[in-house]
């Protein structure tokens, strides 16, 4: 079921080396952080307030980009990869979805950066308004120069 081409193998040797990468380079990215984080700790106490509330946004957000890398890169790759080293059963409709997700990757790093990054979360929520509706202003003579605007029925 599926396709599932021959490769050559060199191409096989390609994918069996990115699955090494990514699995040998995860437990060093698991580590990175705790790392960080007790350096932080650490290094805390020569730092006012202000520099320690920016290091740890900039921790947070260093954290969500490395677990954003993991769930939309590595996981689908190595997917990816191992379909077309160890072909089975629905592997080809994995691989369509895998592509898909590591495409998604740019755009949740964008998301993540907005979010953690408190300077940037600031002026996305004031500049990204709801714009209020005034009322339409007449000159049909009704007194007050404005024309009322029905509000909408919600009904249960």
């Amino acid at each position: 079921m599926g396709y599932h081409p021959k490769f050559s193998s060199g191409i096989k040797g390609v994918f069996i080396v990115f699955i090494g990468f990514a699995i040998l380079t995860t437990p060093f990215n698991i580590y990175l952080i705790p790392a960080f984080y007790f350096k932080l700790k650490e290094f805390k106490k020569g730092l006012s307030q202000k520099n320690q509330n920016l290091h740890i946004m900039l921790l947070k957000a260093l954290l969500a980009q490395g677990i954003a890398l993991f769930v939309f890169v590595y996981l689908p790759l190595i997917i990816l990869s191992s379909a077309f080293v160890y072909p089975y059963k629905a592997a080809s409709y994995l691989s369509s979805y895998s592509v898909f997700a590591v495409m998604q990757h740019t755009l949740f790093d964008i998301l993540v950066q907005f979010w953690f990054i408190r300077p940037y979360r600031d002026f996305l929520l004031r500049n990204i308004k709801i714009t209020k509706v005034n009322p339409i202003s007449s000159t049909n003579g009704n007194g007050n120069n404005t024309l009322e605007i029905p509000q909408a029925v919600h009904r249960a």
